[in-house]
C-alpha cells in the first residue's frame, strides 16, 4: 500500500462535512501508510492520541498569502512532511489553495497526488479570477485522480473546467466515493418510547439538521409551517444547527407566531443527533442553489444519516442531492423555491403513515447496502496499491 500525506485544513476534532468525510477515510486506510497535515487545535490532543494513524499539527497560516503565495510556503512543509515519513502520494483534502501545494510536489519532488472535491468549493473557483480557475484547472488536470462524492459533480467539473478525454480516460481519471454513514452512530430507535418520554407521543416531529446558512433553506419550510398546521395541527418543527442566519430564523419564528411550534438547537453534539433523528417523524432539508452560483449541495449525507434511523426525508431538487435521496422510494424531492410543494410534500407523509415507514424502510435498506464506509473506502483502496 502506497504510503499516503492527507493536507486539509479541515480536520477533526473541528466538526462539519469535510472534517468527517476525510476522517472516516483516514481512518479505514492501513494505519500505517497514513499521515495526515492538519491545522493546530486548542482540543486536539486527546483526539490524536485515540488514532492509529500519524497526525501532523502545524499552523496554516502563511506569511506569504497577502502575495497569494500560500501555496510556496505550504510547499516547503510537505517537502519536509514527504521525506521524513517516505510519502508515495499526496491526498489534497480540498482543491483550493492547497491543489497548487501538490502541483509544486509533483512537478519539484515527482509525487503523484489525489484531489477531493465535495461541491462549494468547485463553484467558489468557478467564480474567481481567470488566472486562479486556470491554475485549478491545471491542478485537475495533473491530477492522478480526482475524487467526487457524486456523478453530478462529475460532470459538472468535466463540463466547468473542459476536460477534452474519452470515456475510458475519465472512467479512470474520476473516482466516485460518496460519505458513507456511521452505522455506530446511526441506527434505529425506538421512536415511540422516546416520545413518551418527553410527552411527544401524540406530537408529529418534523426535523431539519444541518448549518445556518441561506442554502439549506430552512426560511421555507417556517414559510410553510402555518399552511402544514392546518392539516396537521400537531406536527412540530425542530431545527438543528449554528450559523449566520440564525437570528434571522429567530425573527421568522416570532413574526409567523411559530414559537410554541418551533424549536431552536445550537448545541447538539454528533452522538445527541441519533437521538433526534429517531424523535422525528419526518427530516426536511429542502436545499437550493444560490442565485451568485457559489454555493450548492454537492450531496447530503444528513438525509441518508435520517434514513439510516428509518426516517421518510424531503429534498430540495438541486445539484447533487437526486443521489442521496431516490425520490419516491427513500423520500420526495421538491422545488426548493416553491412553498405548496414543500408544505404538500409534509402534509403527504405525516398524514400518511405507511408511506412514511416505507420510505424509511427503504432508505434504511439502501444505506446499509450502498452507503457504508469499509466497502467505499476499498474503492480508494484498489488506486493506492
Amino acid at each position: 500500500m502506497k504510503k499516503s500525506l492527507f493536507l486539509s485544513f479541515f480536520f477533526p476534532p473541528e466538526r462539519g462535512g469535510i472534517q468527517n468525510y476525510l476522517y472516516n477515510i483516514c481512518k479505514r486506510l492501513p494505519k500505517e501508510s497514513v499521515v495526515v497535515w492538519a491545522p493546530i487545535n486548542s482540543n486536539a490532543s486527546d483526539f490524536d492520541n485515540k488514532q492509529g494513524f500519524k497526525i501532523v499539527r502545524k499552523s496554516y497560516n502563511s506569511a506569504l498569502r497577502m502575495f497569494g503565495l500560500s501555496s510556496l510556503e505550504y510547499f516547503f512543509t510537505v517537502r519536509k512532511l514527504v521525506k521524513q515519513n517516505k510519502i508515495d502520494i499526496i491526498h489534497c483534502g480540498h482543491i483550493h489553495p492547497m491543489g497548487m501545494t501538490a502541483y509544486l510536489a509533483k512537478k519539484i519532488l515527482h509525487i503523484p497526488y489525489i484531489v477531493y472535491t465535495h461541491g462549494t468549493e468547485i463553484k467558489e473557483i468557478e467564480n474567481k479570477s481567470g488566472f486562479t480557475k486556470k491554475m485549478m484547472k491545471r491542478v485537475l488536470d495533473e491530477a492522478q485522480n480526482i475524487v467526487v462524492t457524486t456523478d453530478f459533480m462529475r460532470d459538472y467539473i468535466v463540463a466547468k473546467f473542459d476536460f477534452d478525454r474519452d470515456e475510458n480516460e475519465l472512467a479512470k481519471k474520476f473516482v466516485k466515493i460518496p460519505p458513507g454513514v456511521n452505522s455506530d452512530l446511526f441506527h434505529p430507535l425506538d421512536s415511540l418510547k422516546i416520545k413518551q418520554r418527553f410527552g411527544l407521543e401524540n406530537q408529529k416531529i418534523i426535523l431539519t439538521c444541518g448549518r445556518l446558512v441561506p442554502r439549506k433553506n430552512h426560511e421555507m419550510v417556517l414559510k410553510a409551517m402555518p399552511n402544514v398546521l392546518k392539516r396537521v395541527p400537531n406536527a412540530k418543527y425542530y431545527i438543528i444547527g449554528n450559523g449566520p442566519t440564525l437570528e434571522k430564523l429567530r425573527l421568522l419564528v416570532r413574526n409567523l407566531r411559530l414559537d410554541d411550534k418551533v424549536k431552536i438547537y445550537t448545541k447538539i453534539t454528533d452522538r445527541d443527533l441519533n437521538f433526534y433523528y429517531n424523535l422525528s417523524d419526518v427530516f426536511i432539508m429542502p436545499s437550493k442553489e444560490m442565485e451568485n452560483k457559489k454555493d450548492i449541495e454537492g450531496f447530503g449525507l444528513v438525509y441518508l444519516e435520517a434514513n439510516a434511523c428509518k426516517k421518510p426525508v424531503i429534498a430540495g431538487n438541486t445539484g447533487g442531492v437526486a443521489e442521496a435521496v431516490l425520490d419516491g422510494q427513500t423520500g420526495i424531492l421538491v422545488n426548493p423555491e416553491n412553498i405548496k410543494e414543500i408544505t404538500d410534500a409534509l402534509i403527504k407523509i405525516l398524514r400518511n403513515e405507511e408511506l412514511a415507514n416505507d420510505l424509511g424502510n427503504y432508505g434504511f435498506e439502501r444505506v446499509k447496502n450502498e452507503f457504508s464506509w469499509d466497502e467505499l473506502v476499498k474503492k480508494l483502496m484498489t488506486i493506492l496499491k
